[in-house]
């Protein structure tokens, strides 16, 4: 996912003040619980089942998020906007 979100944010930053900027991901390791006997597992493949009990049934609780968690765009150069106060 993370190779799809860099290439995409490199094209539509292109001629922008964005353009040059830098992504940084830190994943998280999937977890799941599951549906039939409460076991929580991490998945190993994209197809699994559980681990104690080898039901397909499951839920996804950790492994999917996407959290931005800042931008910083110190030292960038950029026109000011009317109406809108960049600080």
């Amino acid at each position: 996912m993370a190779d799809s979100i860099e290439f995409y944010f490199s094209e539509l930053a292109r001629g922008t003040i964005a353009e040059g900027a830098v992504c940084r991901f830190q994943t998280l390791e999937a977890r799941a619980v599951c549906s039939s006997c409460g076991s929580q597992f991490r998945p190993r493949s994209a197809t699994f089942t559980c681990p104690d009990c080898r039901s397909p049934v499951f839920e996804l609780k950790q492994g999917q998020e996407l959290f931005i968690e800042s931008i910083d765009v110190s030292g960038a150069e950029y026109p000011q906007s009317e109406g809108i106060e960049l600080q």
